[in-house]
């Protein structure tokens, strides 16, 4: 499931939210935010993001070393069900550097993900594989990407949680509860088919995040109600990419 992309340079701070808090958590934050619903009247969704790195898994051992600054390289997608159809997925670009990330991303069919991770895709399928408008944006992210990757991209591992996003228009933030947060190895051709890459496809995880994760991103003040509810949380330290990355590279 596809939606317009946010890429842009933005200040994130992320807080670990006890798995007892989620659901107060939840109630209250619809009162300082609007849930973002891609089907009325449903805004959490199942989301898996699949990791990738050089092969000799130079972004991962760089991100374990400096976990506030490095950069990191994944694909991800959308959807309500195990059985979803979702064609294509998000590929993202995204360099940390303390409290604040850059992240660049465009649309991948899934059919030619092969291509990509050989190195061998042009950037005249992915102009045109982008949404209406975003043919510009999604070829920068493009290169963003394969200089990053410096070639051949390999599959690592695999996170699933269930979403909610909220935003706030003014000021400009997005919020990002991640519950169930878990982490998979990735096979070796993970999009045989249109079908989701779901949990399920992917087996059993070899790690679950003992709690939830609240996302915050944005590039001006808080509001002071939001502020009290991120009062009571302490602050994630790690991301999903350096969690996974640290059981890999002990693997």
């Amino acid at each position: 499931m596809m939606t317009t992309p946010i890429t842009q340079r933005r200040m994130e701070a992320r807080y670990a939210v006890p798995l007892d808090a989620v659901a107060a958590l939840a109630a209250a934050l619809p009162e300082v935010a609007t849930p973002i619903e891609l089907v009325k009247g449903r805004s959490a969704m199942f989301v898996t993001s699949l990791y990738l790195d050089r092969p000799d898994l130079s972004l991962a051992r760089a991100a374990t070393l400096d976990p506030t600054t490095n950069e990191k390289i994944r694909t991800e997608e959308s959807y309500f069900h195990d059985d979803s159809l979702v064609p294509s997925v998000w590929v993202e670009w995204e360099a940390r550097r303390e409290t604040w990330s850059d992240k660049r991303r465009f649309a991948l069919p899934k059919q030619r993900f092969a291509e990509f991770c050989t190195g061998t895709l042009g950037e005249d399928a992915v102009r045109l594989a982008q949404p209406a408008g975003g043919e510009v944006a999604g070829v920068e992210a493009f290169r963003r990407v394969m200089a990053c990757g410096r070639g051949l991209l390999l599959p690592r591992f695999a996170v699933t949680c269930v979403r909610t996003t909220y935003t706030i228009h003014s000021p400009r933030i997005r919020l990002t509860l991640h519950e169930r947060i878990r982490f998979h190895l990735a096979p070796p051709t993970p999009y045989l088919g249109h079908g989701a890459l779901s949990a399920g496809r992917l087996g059993e995880a070899f790690h679950v995040l003992p709690h939830a994760v609240l996302d915050v991103k944005s590039a001006h003040e808080l509001p002071s109600r939001l502020r009290e509810l991120l009062q009571p949380m302490s602050r994630a330290t790690v991301s999903e990419f350096v969690v996974g990355s640290r059981h890999l590279l002990s693997r």
